[in-house]
């Protein structure tokens, strides 16, 4: 079921959300979250990274940064969710980990550390529940996005990456950033992948800005706006119908699953599938595996050992070359769909003109409540020409909406397009009957001038015979050219007399 804004206005809905959520739980829960348990320290201890493991283990370690510095002690300093201080990434991961006595959930999150130090990835980390149910995710989420957006903007990460707790990381020498969308998409704030049933939230990108935040506030207030809709997979379900909506449909793009959210296959099985992990790849994902901690735990024996035909060199894996050819192909889909849109709006252009022509023309002999839902349908149309012209789909449904207001002139258009096609085939036999009687040696320019005017009313009429005004105007332009040239062949006759 896709969702319409028409349904429940959820736009409105979803920005009224955005200011209850921030009022309320970004001041209250947010706060007990961020430092329940959790004493800020100035400046942050030095801990070796021998004992880097240890961190993870600690309840109150919640919302703490891994930040690795260069230096003769090469130590890890980690510091609180909160301390404005710059990080070498602009990238922090983020998950959930409640069950801190699995050891296998334990050891899948021990995993990320060397891939975190490696790149100076900060890691946050909820160790126990918002809200019921798997909704203390995108909870949680919107609670980082907004801790992010709060501080100046220099000093705000600009990327999360959410990884579900069943995640390995099997090759840590992939950094993160190579994912992310070219300097040519700021408008692309989510990557997200599709395995070959569903969208799958569990490994995504969001950018920290406040689409995400009205994103995430959409996720959280789902199940009260859209009770009627089956939340089969909970959270992923309204993460998936909301990409659907106008408000987020434009905003994300799906890239191939491997990437970054590859699932587990056999370990024996070296066949290679678009959806599962191949060696030298980031992760791998577990979603609705059967006996999963046994698989897991598979994968991560592997990971622990730091097996080198697993981790391979970023340059020698085959996510470069991949990488590369995924943006091209989408510069070339942009490249066509811009095409287009001029296309589009030069169509949506002649309907409004053509439309405005009309209502002058017989505006005074329509009823008042057809007039009026004309012209606000045009200006609905031209205010999608200003602020939204490469947006294709919302210009053709603006020219629909027209064409249906219109619907009461069709008579009246039809009427005046008959007199206008005898008009327009009288004055191409007229012209045609003055260059047949002049000498075309004698009248060189005016032969080409009236020769002209014909092509370019063929022109019009062929190509956009709804524009009414620009075919009257080029009859008159032909017109006046057939009579100059007329006038300059009597000159002549008169002459030779």
């Amino acid at each position: 079921m896709i969702l319409s804004a028409g349904d429940l206005n959820i736009s409105n809905k979803i920005r009224a959300l955005g200011a209850v959520v921030t009022a309320s739980f970004a001041l209250i829960t947010l706060k007990r979250l961020l430092y329940d348990n959790a004493t800020l320290q100035y400046p942050p201890p030095v801990i070796p990274r021998a004992t880097f493991g240890s961190i993870f283990s600690r309840q109150a370690s919640f919302n703490t940064y891994y930040h690795q510095y260069e230096s003769p002690q090469d130590m890890v300093i980690p510091r609180q969710y909160g301390r404005e201080i710059a990080t070498e990434s602009l990238i922090a991961k983020v998950t959930i980990l409640f069950n801190s006595k699995d050891p296998t959930y334990i050891r899948a999150l021990q995993t990320h550390e060397a891939h975190n130090q490696r790149f100076g990835y900060p890691m946050f980390v909820l160790r126990h529940p918002i809200l019921e149910n798997i909704w203390s995710k995108p909870a949680y989420i919107l609670a980082a996005l907004l801790e992010e957006m709060r501080k100046p903007e220099g000093n705000r990460l600009e990327w999360l990456f959410w990884v579900d707790a069943d995640t390995v990381i099997m090759n840590p020498k992939v950094p993160l950033d190579i994912f992310l969308p070219p300097s040519e998409y700021p408008h692309i704030h989510l990557l997200c992948t599709r395995d070959p049933r569903y969208i799958n939230n569990g490994v995504f990108f969001i950018r920290v800005n406040p689409w995400s935040i009205n994103f995430m506030s959409a996720i959280l207030a789902f199940p009260t706006l859209q009770p009627d809709i089956p939340l089969e997979y909970k959270d992923q379900t309204a993460f998936g119908e909301l990409l659907k909506h106008p408000a987020f449909a434009k905003n994300h793009i799906l890239v191939p699953q491997r990437w970054f959210n590859a699932y587990q296959r056999e370990l024996d099985d070296d066949q290679q599938r678009s959806f599962q992990i191949n060696r030298g790849d980031l992760l791998v994902h577990f979603p609705g595996v059967p006996h999963r901690d046994e698989k897991m735990r598979g994968f991560i024996d592997r990971a622990e050992r730091h097996l080198p035909e697993w981790e391979l060199e970023f340059g020698n894996t085959t996510l470069p070359r991949e990488i590369e050819e995924f943006w091209g192909k989408e510069h070339e889909k942009i490249a066509r769909r811009r095409e287009e849109a001029v296309k589009v709006d030069e169509e949506a252009e002649v309907v409004v003109k053509s439309m405005e022509g009309w209502l002058g023309k017989f505006g005074g002999d329509m009823d008042d409540g057809d007039l009026e839902k004309i012209r606000i349908n045009i200006n609905s149309l031209k205010r999608v020409l200003f602020e939204r012209e490469d947006d294709v789909e919302a210009v053709r449904d603006g020219v629909g909406r027209v064409h249906e207001a219109s619907k009461p002139l069709q008579p009246l258009i039809e009427r005046t397009g008959k007199e206008l096609t005898k008009k327009v085939f009288a004055a191409a036999v007229a012209a045609k009957d003055t260059l047949a009687d002049v000498d075309e040696t004698r009248h060189t320019v005016l032969v080409g001038k009236v020769n002209s005017k014909m092509a370019n009313l063929n022109e019009v009429v062929v190509k956009k015979p709804e524009d009414i005004e620009g075919i009257e105007r080029r009859l008159g332009e032909l017109d006046e050219a057939n009579t100059e040239l007329k006038l300059a062949n009597r000159a002549d006759d008169a002459d030779e007399t």
